[in-house]
């Protein structure tokens, strides 16, 4: 199954990938979030959202999942370090903090999970982890959701 069509049908084969080499990582991330329909809810560490802010794709990516009716929220940690880069994603997305979080994940569409360990030197990922597995899937589900009985709402002022 390709990323392009793990959003779109339901009855497609249950699979995991590893993408490598940040091209590949790059390029398959923003076909699997061209096709969200419902939205897209992820965890990234705190420096993460400087990332988002210097990637015009990833920005464009997530302005046109929610033209097409579709949701984006984001739990990172906020810092004195990348305040700036936040109140920049708030004007796309939803915003929570949470103090400490390690590692980097999201769901797309309810149905797909994508993941990576770590952020190197503010670049974007060289390894990321694509899974269409239903009960991983559902646990990290879970995870987001859970988190968000310790995460802060952010309003743009």
């Amino acid at each position: 199954m390709s990323p392009s069509t793990a959003a779109n049908n339901d009855t497609q084969e249950e699979r995991t990938e590893i993408w490598r080499g940040h091209q590949e990582v790059v390029n398959k991330s923003l076909e699997v979030l061209s096709k969200a329909r419902i939205g897209y809810e992820f965890c990234i560490d705190s420096k993460g959202p400087s990332i988002i802010v210097e990637n015009e794709f990833a920005k464009t990516a997530y302005r046109d999942i929610k033209n097409r009716g579709g949701y984006i929220k984001l739990i990172t940690e906020i810092t004195p370090e990348n305040i700036d880069y936040c109140k920049e994603l708030m004007e796309f997305l939803e915003l929570r903090h949470l103090d400490k979080i390690k590692g980097n994940f999201g769901i797309v569409d309810k149905v797909i999970y994508g993941g990576i360990s770590d952020v190197q030197g503010g670049r974007s990922p060289s390894e990321y982890i694509f899974s269409t597995v239903t009960a991983f899937v559902s646990q990290n589900q879970i995870s987001l959701t859970c988190s968000g009985t310790r995460q802060s709402l952010l309003r743009r002022e």
